[in-house]
């Protein structure tokens, strides 16, 4: 870890997306006799590490601590809190944190009180909950520090919100810790209330001890809350909230998994609308028979594709849009969606243009943000910069791609900082190659401009004209998506071809199904394992389902 050739050459031959820095020296009293070893660990194999996460395009997360705090705040810190180190250990922990963000993409997770089903052999062996129960045990009298609060955090929901939440996470600092602040003295009692021990004699006991740690080092976690998409609230009655201290299947599903995370609307209250209506002139006479947005696209019907997106994003209350005599034709697809996500199949009066969506799915927006994908426009790759999207509460968020054609598109213009000029839709001579995709992430004053909106030349609402008016008001945000995302038109025969040669070669060269919902769903941990495999099992025998029963017999293994 501290040699920097060495973790060169681990990585010389390896293709690696993540690199997870699950390491620590948390010896606080010997870091404050040898730094060293604490700064080796804990800062400089930090730094390596960034780096190569840095050359090889590999996204890095690294966990940090409670304690870069000081603990005089008098409540649970947040993320933007100044940190002030009171020891050793806490300074070289801060200092990995700086280094950390040399990465190129970085998560960086603050913990606290961490305890699991092992120990910690730099503290001797065991961690403070296998210490309480071996004393107790014993038969001694414990006696526990009482005037120091933290926020104690199973390391099992740590791994299960990283497994279940890391891919819906825009990069940044996170504070990840289970509900509910306590003192070390009543997180003992807890302890041994639920291994039956409560009768154990604990005396609680003031801070003591050469090393200065904070007085109330606990976290607030807000921010993952927010991030967390459709995990449930456990209902738990104990003064630390920390389920599963106690536990003889550590890889069991459980429903209290990571407390922090209440019921709440997916991806910071978002709704998603996808577009689907429209004739689909260019596609006759093929749309003669079906709607567009039901074509197939390699292996799938089209509206998988954005479906997806929003799903990936977190999104899972979503509309679909679309004519008046093509609902009843979405419900086949959907129908084995509705278990993880809600999804609404209105009608529409004849299409008016983009903007007209906001107005038709008022009611549904109900006063909350939203973002609206369009129904032909598919996105491969890295769906980091949705996320990032959907961490903003004002204003809106669209997304440039450079194209060859331009005109064919809204296009967006820049200034040499980067700021935006203008927005004009299908330019006879585009100010930029950068085309506005069909994906729009709005607030809520959203329907408000839209109803303001006149129609086009062409008889229209534009969405250019939404966009243009956020302009003026100084809150929009252009993104310009990388050349490692795919974006692809399928609205026309030759566009339709493409998306779906192109989708056919990243599955037949990967094994991996792209936009597959169900898979989706069980990576975001919108459904359980288990209900997945019933879902897998319950399906037809063909390719589609083939692939999700092959997936499901490979976790089951």
């Amino acid at each position: 870890m501290t040699d920097a050739r060495a973790v060169a050459s681990r990585f010389a031959s390896r293709e690696a997306e993540w690199i997870i820095n699950a390491t620590a020296y948390n010896d606080v009293g010997a870091a404050e006799e040898n730094p060293l070893p604490a700064f080796a660990v804990n800062a400089a194999a930090v730094a390596i590490l960034a780096r190569q996460a840095r050359q090889v395009g590999a996204r890095f997360v690294h966990f940090s601590t409670d304690y870069v705090f000081s603990g005089e705040k008098g409540a649970a810190y947040v993320e933007n809190d100044p940190p002030c180190p009171q020891n050793v250990y806490a300074v070289s922990k801060l200092a990995g944190e700086a280094l950390a963000m040399r990465a190129g993409t970085w998560f960086i997770f603050r913990l606290s009180a961490l305890f699991g089903t092992t120990g910690c052999r730099t503290k001797g062996g065991g961690n403070f909950v296998e210490k309480i129960l071996e004393q107790a045990q014993a038969g001694r009298t414990l006696q526990v520090v009482e005037d120091a609060v933290c926020t104690p955090t199973f390391s099992l929901d740590v791994a299960r919100f990283l497994r279940d939440r890391l891919f819906s996470l825009a990069p940044g600092l996170y504070h990840l810790a289970n509900a509910g602040p306590c003192s070390w003295f009543e997180f003992a009692r807890e302890i041994l209330s639920q291994a039956g021990m409560a009768d154990t004699p604990v005396v609680g006991i003031k801070r003591q001890g050469p090393v200065p740690v904070p007085a109330n080092s606990a976290l607030a976690s807000e921010s993952c809350r927010r991030c967390a998409p459709g995990a449930r609230r456990c209902p738990s009655t104990s003064p630390c909230a920390a389920p599963g201290i106690i536990t003889d299947e550590p890889d069991s599903p459980r429903q209290e998994e990571f407390p922090m995370i209440h019921d709440g609307a997916s991806a910071g209250d978002w709704k998603g609308i996808v577009l689907a209506g429209g004739a689909g002139t260019r596609l006759f006479p093929t749309t003669l028979a079906t709607n567009k947005h039901l074509l197939p696209v390699y292996d799938k019907p089209m509206v998988y594709y954005p479906i997806g997106t929003l799903l990936l994003a977190g999104i899972r209350e979503i509309l679909i849009i679309s004519t008046p005599e093509d609902p009843p034709r979405f419900q086949q697809p959907w129908a084995t969606a509705r278990d993880w996500a809600c999804a609404q199949l209105p009608g529409a009066a004849r299409p008016e243009g983009i903007a007209q969506a906001f107005l038709l799915a008022r009611d549904f927006i109900a006063g909350r943000p939203v973002c609206l994908v369009l129904g032909d426009n598919i996105f491969y790759g890295d769906h980091d910069f949705l996320r990032r999207a959907l961490q903003r509460t004002t204003g809106a968020s669209i997304f440039g791609y450079h194209v060859a054609d331009p005109q064919r598109y809204g296009v967006v213009e820049f200034d040499a900082a980067g700021r935006v000029l203008s927005i004009e839709e299908k330019p006879a001579r585009p100010r930029s190659p950068y085309a506005v995709v069909g994906l729009y992430c709005y607030d809520t004053t959203v329907i408000e401009i839209a109803e303001r909106l006149r129609p086009s030349a062409r008889g229209e609402l534009e969405i250019t004209d939404v966009n243009i008016e956020y302009l003026r008001r100084g809150g929009l945000h252009v993104e310009i998506l990388r050349r490692g995302i795919a974006w692809l038109d399928t609205g026309t025969p030759r566009s339709l071809l493409e998306a779906g040669s192109f989708i056919g070669a990243v599955e037949s060269r990967q094994g991996l199904s792209v936009a597959c919902l169900e898979e989706i769903a069980l990576r975001m941990g919108f459904i359980s394992a288990r209900d997945f495999a019933q879902l897998a099992r319950q399906g037809p025998d063909g390719p589609y389902y083939d692939y999700l029963r092959a997936l499901a017999a490979e976790m089951e293994r």
